[in-house]
């Protein structure tokens, strides 16, 4: 199966939430959360969960599901870079988004989060704004194998407005420069990691108004890295 699939999922979904005028107002309102944006969209995605019907091969038909905010791996929590432990072999190959985040970076915040995981004190629980997956809460996670991370798909970020402060990446995408963007961006990268949770599309997701009309912007993750578009839709997942 290729990345498109799940590309054009996504695209359908933002594109029948951003169609809807009380959606547009919704966007337009000073207060209103993201955790309210991402619950519409997710129930789009849930109500378009037939469009995934091709994964059913790799899934062995089991039951997909939508989540928001959904924290647990298994029995346990997820944690940011957990499976990370003397990861900075990882982090010097220069492949990965994290060793080239302007900020977390250069502030050594990623390191910092390793060295605590080394010493066992990682406490950082990780709660993705939106998930297509199959649950695994009955599995103990000395069980869980690379058979559990196949039934992960996406994992999406979003941001109620376009970043208009960030850098462009050779090859496509951006970098954020804002910190909590930043690691939005350092999340997606470590959810799609093949030694981690091996989702097979990472989606930063943003809004930007455009002749009065707010439009969709994406930033795609696969296998750790930003790539553009056409390049993520020509990948093929297992």
């Amino acid at each position: 199966m290729r990345n498109n699939i799940l590309i054009d999922y996504v695209k359908n979904c933002v594109d029948e939430f951003l169609g809807n005028e009380e959606n547009q107002k919704l966007l337009k309102r000073k207060y209103i959360s993201e955790m309210t944006i991402c619950f519409q969209i997710g129930y789009i995605m849930k109500k378009r969960l037939p469009e995934l019907q091709e994964v059913n091969e790799i899934l062995n038909n089991e039951q997909l599901e939508v989540d928001e905010e959904y924290s647990a791996n298994g029995k346990k929590p997820k944690k940011v870079y957990e499976k990370c432990q003397g990861g900075r072999e990882c982090l010097d190959c220069g492949d990965c988004y994290i060793i080239k985040n302007p900020i977390l970076y250069k502030q050594q915040k990623i390191l910092q989060y390793i060295e605590n995981i080394e010493n066992g004190e990682c406490k950082k629980r990780m709660r993705p704004d939106i998930l297509v997956h199959v649950r695994t809460e009955d599995v103990d996670n000395e069980n869980m194998n690379p058979q559990h991370n196949v039934r992960n798909l996406i994992a999406m970020e979003v941001k109620k407005l376009y970043c208009k402060d960030v850098e462009q990446v050779e090859g496509g995408g951006e970098f954020p420069k804002k910190e909590d963007k930043a690691k939005d961006y350092a999340k997606l990268s470590y959810l799609t990691c093949g030694i981690a949770y091996n989702f097979k599309l990472g989606v930063h997701l943003s809004f930007k108004k455009e002749q009065g009309v707010y439009q969709a912007r994406y930033t795609w993750f696969v296998r750790g890295k930003v790539l553009p578009e056409e390049d993520a839709r020509d990948i093929i997942v297992q």
